[in-house]
């Protein structure tokens, strides 16, 4: 199987592509509540896993990992006098 959105829903039974998913609405809305850019980087690491007599690849592992850097409100100023 190589079709990535298959696989990711496949990955522990379709809890991954649920966290994605969770974890891209909160960028999105921290970017519509203060205007400002953010970053979501999803990275997989793709390793043999089974390798059969003939040294052929039979199986491979996947894990992931994720990185958000979501933007923040500015902080108001403070007057005193």
């Amino acid at each position: 199987m190589t079709d990535l959105i298959h696989v990711l829903m496949d990955m522990r039974s379709g809890a991954v592509a649920s966290e994605l998913s969770k974890e891209f609405s909160e960028l999105v809305d921290a970017v519509l509540a203060t205007g400002k850019g953010g970053k979501f980087t999803v990275e997989l690491e793709i390793a043999p896993s089974k390798v059969s007599m003939a040294d052929g690849i039979l199986e491979v592992k996947l894990a992931h990992k994720t990185t958000m850097k979501k933007p923040k409100q500015d902080v108001g100023e403070s007057h005193f006098f």
